[in-house]
């Protein structure tokens, strides 16, 4: 049977980031495996929540997403043990 995977969708990110979901219990059990259209989501939506500031503003202002590197870090260092996979690897189609 191979390992067990589990797509980690931006909610499940979120959450995690909130303290709401472990997903370090979660890797223990399965292979973790997200792709770059989640990772977009879940940094806008997280850079949103740690500014104060809407999307058109952020987009604009590369200067405000700079200042916050430092905070932005758990985020990166999140996705470095999601194995990024398309929806056909994932399903072993």
């Amino acid at each position: 049977m191979g390992e067990l995977k589990a797509f980690v969708d931006t909610n499940v990110i979120l959450n995690h980031l909130e303290g709401n979901v472990d997903l370090s219990k979660i890797r223990d059990k399965f292979v973790l495996c997200s792709n770059a259209i989640v990772f977009s989501e879940a940094f806008l939506v997280y850079l949103k929540a740690m500014t104060g500031k809407k999307s058109y503003e952020l987009k604009r202002n590369a200067k405000l997403i700079v200042e916050k590197k430092e905070e932005l870090e758990e985020l990166f260092m999140l996705f470095e043990i999601l194995k990024s996979w398309r929806l056909t690897e994932i399903l072993e189609i």
